[in-house]
């Protein structure tokens, strides 16, 4: 067998992760594994650990704003659903908003996640107008990193000193002890405004990039921007208007203005620029069933509830999943309960009869069905 029949799988519960550089996903394999299905069952758990703990499982780096409790207790259970999704799901219920800062998922207060990536992206506007060597340094991606009982006025000093910066207002920003973070790269811009949101200021740049002055977050915050009319343009803000009713909208000839939030804007250009419709998945051929049937598999410690694992690992190797559920209850099995295996350099077969036997079933699988029942 040649290294590069072997498979390496590793779904829903990866081992712990050690913090440091190189352990963040980033771009394309973030999104991605935002939309990897996770199954989360906590009672009583503080928020803190709860949530460090999922970010370095996931490799998705989230922060947690200073002003939400981080002993505060979690009750999450979801199952099969989206990390993304979920990760929603736990801010919505525990009263906290969710916003995605770059590459981080920041929890915080609602009124202040509503608003900070469009901060972001008006501060980016301010630099287009810079030169490029003076707006270079507030783009380039860089980790932060700050060890236990930092304050955030040093943090911020130091951020001015590498970048060349002077602060103007930091008596603005009150005497405070913080919890260590290690965060992957992000933006001066970025940094800047995780940094200062919490504390519901941003900044404005002045002396050609060389100086920041700190202000008060503005209280009506918004983005202004213009997309030609497809049909009738009256026709199209209206109906643009009822489905994102949070942006102002109105009609300027041929053109319709919309004023907004970032992320208001973004549903505006997702209705101005429909994507086209993604074609069907295409039932795998029975040649590629022939190649994942040659493969062999190796999983390393696995855990997660018995019926995600046989539907994800299947959905994953393009074959189906047949559970004879009557039989699997009159053997008092459940396929809700927790379970854990791994296998080295297993076939196919092997992968999913190790799966089942976790739970004392059996499996066998007829042509692109594994059928699932109680063990003999």
């Amino acid at each position: 067998m040649t290294a590069a029949s072997c498979l390496v799988l590793l779904l829903a519960f990866p081992a712990a992760l050690p913090a440091g550089a190189g352990v963040w996903r980033t771009g394309a394999a973030m999104e991605t594994e935002l939309q990897e299905p996770i199954d989360l069952a906590l009672s009583e758990a503080p928020l803190r650990k709860a949530l460090g703990d999922l970010s370095l499982r996931r490799r998705v780096a989230v922060f947690v704003d200073r002003r939400v409790d981080p002993d505060r207790l979690l009750n999450v259970d979801v199952r099969d659903m989206p990390l993304e999704k979920a990760l929603r799901q736990i801010a919505q219920s525990h009263g906290l908003g969710l916003t995605f800062l770059g590459p981080v998922a920041y929890f915080g207060p609602p009124q202040t996640t509503a608003r900070l990536r469009t901060i972001v992206e008006l501060r980016r506007e301010e630099l287009r107008r810079l030169p490029g060597r003076a707006a270079k340094k507030f783009l380039r991606a860089e980790p932060l990193r700050w060890p236990d009982f930092a304050t955030p006025r040093d943090l911020l000093t130091q951020l001015a000193t590498a970048n060349e910066l002077t602060i103007v207002g930091l008596e603005r920003i009150p005497h405070d002890l913080w919890a260590a973070a290690d965060l992957p790269p992000l933006s001066l811009t970025e940094q800047l405004t995780l940094l200062l949101g919490q504390f519901d200021l941003t900044f404005s740049v002045e002396h050609a990039g060389q100086r920041i002055r700190l202000a008060p977050l503005p209280d009506d915050l918004a983005l202004l921007r213009s997309y030609p009319a497809p049909g009738d343009p009256r026709q199209t803000a209206d109906r643009w208007a009822a489905q994102v009713p949070g942006a102002k909208i109105q009609v300027q000839e041929s053109w319709i203005l919309v004023r907004g939030l970032l992320e208001e804007q973004e549903q505006i250009s997702a209705l101005a620029h429909p994507a086209p419709p993604k074609p069907a998945a295409a039932r795998p051929t029975r040649a590629a069933r022939t190649q994942v049937e040659e493969k062999r598999f190796t999983v390393p410690k696995s855990r997660g509830r018995l019926e995600f694992l046989l539907q994800e690992y299947a959905k994953r190797l393009g074959v189906q999943v047949k559970i004879d559920r009557e039989a699997l209850q009159r053997a008092g099995i459940s396929l809700d309960q927790v379970v854990s295996f791994s296998v080295t350099d297993a076939t196919l077969d092997e992968l999913f009869q190790a799966i089942a036997a976790s739970a004392h079933c059996s499996s066998r699988r007829a042509g692109n069905v594994i059928e699932v029942s109680p063990a003999r």
